[in-house]
């Protein structure tokens, strides 16, 4: 009898491939606007000439790097929804138990509906009090997809609806920490870092974790992250989306199963 086993390439695949094409595009972006002359609008590769309105060089990159974040951050939160998405199937179908094909279907397509029309809140929450062990930072996706909406819907220039009350908007973001530790400090590596082992150490043992970083804005104030702070901040979150598929609780049971099932299933014989 066929037996029901977690595709954890299909749980994680959402974010990763999200985390991947949004960091080329930002990185791409950045690039091009860095060597870009933006005091005034490019040429429109068309006979069409739409007036602009008159921006300085700063402001303009400022508008480019917004619409361009907002793009990065849709992806990356979007990925993390699929991610939870995929995982409310697996655990809906744990928790079922589906004898036959129909059955299996039947099911498969209600939990997919279910969670495509859920809350990322809601769906956050649901999914992380199923894991082994509980995610060490689900405020911080939160956190991103608010800050997603502030770059889609005002432009990154934080508003009341942001700071919800408080007198800052507090955006609590992952990022991975490289760091060693010499003469009993944790010491963190950036680009460019010499490693120094420190006394009677001919080597040093280079570490990494996740740990949250907050800054904090102001009514007005703009939201601004360089490439490489995108592409830490959207590798964390890929790490994330790894740590839901490696805790979900494991398959124990035989369970019937067709030849194709959902995506984040798959049958061993």
């Amino acid at each position: 009898m066929p037996q029901l086993m977690l595709n954890r390439n299909a749980i994680r695949q959402p974010v990763q491939t999200a985390v991947v094409r949004s960091t080329e595009m930002v990185d791409f972006a950045f690039a091009a606007m860095s060597s870009a002359d933006l005091s005034k609008p490019p040429q429109g590769s068309n006979f069409i000439n739409f007036k602009s309105p008159d921006l300085s060089a700063e402001d303009r990159k400022a508008a480019y790097e917004a619409w361009i974040l907002a793009r990065g951050f849709h992806d990356v939160v979007r990925g993390a929804k699929e991610t939870l998405e995929q995982a409310h199937v697996y655990l809906g179908l744990l928790d079922k138990k589906p004898e036959t094909q129909d059955q299996i279907e039947s099911l498969t397509t209600r939990l997919k509906s279910k969670a495509q029309y859920a809350g990322f809140e809601d769906l956050l929450t649901a999914t992380n009090k199923r894991l082994t062990v509980p995610l060490e930072f689900p405020s911080a996706l939160l956190s991103l997809q608010q800050a997603r909406n502030c770059l889609e819907h005002r432009g990154g220039i934080v508003g009341a609806e942001d700071c919800k009350g408080a007198p800052t908007f507090k955006l609590s973001f992952p990022r991975l920490k490289l760091f060693y530790v010499r003469d009993g400090a944790e010491v963190e590596l950036t680009e460019g870092s010499i490693i120094e082992p420190g006394a009677g150490q001919t080597h040093a043992q280079i570490m990494v974790r996740l740990e949250l970083q907050t800054r904090e804005f102001a009514i007005g104030d703009r939201l601004s992250f360089s490439a490489s702070e995108f592409n830490s901040i959207a590798f964390a979150v890929m790490q994330m989306g790894e740590h839901v598929a490696n805790r979900l609780p494991p398959v124990q049971d035989a369970v019937s199963a067709p030849a194709a099932t959902a995506h984040a299933i798959q049958t061993a014989k």
